[in-house]
């Protein structure tokens, strides 16, 4: 029997333009019919270092593990590409911050998805840790 729900649907919020510039921010959505069911945001700082940090990226609890997380996060690689690309700056690393407590699937996410944990901040956040996790574009 064929799968009735609609595919989800990526949305973007600012498209990259046509001669961009840094720092740029960047807020995606996947909609699945007017739901929001993931949400994303990633920043590229000024300068030439092909760095972006995703500010953060969350899943609604009642559509996770259906592949939502891993299409948004695969939009954040290529819109970051297409951005440096543009700015004949080489893409090197994405990374992020994860509370380290309470973010126990979001960690096994980013280790499926190529990242390994580089670094941790002591009781940046009360009563945890903050995980610092990277990953390298090719």
């Amino acid at each position: 029997m064929p799968d009735e729900r609609p595919r989800a649907k990526l949305t973007v919020v600012n498209k990259i333009p046509a001669k961009p510039a840094l720092p740029f921010i960047q807020e995606l959505r996947l909609l699945d019919g007017k739901a929001v069911v993931a949400t994303a945001r990633w920043h590229a700082p000024l300068g030439e270092d092909g760095v972006v940090q995703i500010l953060d990226l969350s899943v609604d609890p009642l559509h996770q593990r259906a592949g939502h997380g891993s299409a948004i996060m695969r939009a954040i690689y290529d819109q970051a590409r297409t951005l440096f690309t543009s700015l004949e700056i080489k893409p090197r690393r994405v990374w992020i911050s994860i509370e380290q407590k309470s973010q126990v699937i979001g960690r096994a996410f980013l280790s499926r998805h190529g990242f390994h944990h580089v670094s941790t901040i002591k009781n940046l956040l009360r009563k945890q840790d903050a995980l610092i996790y990277l990953r390298a574009f090719d």
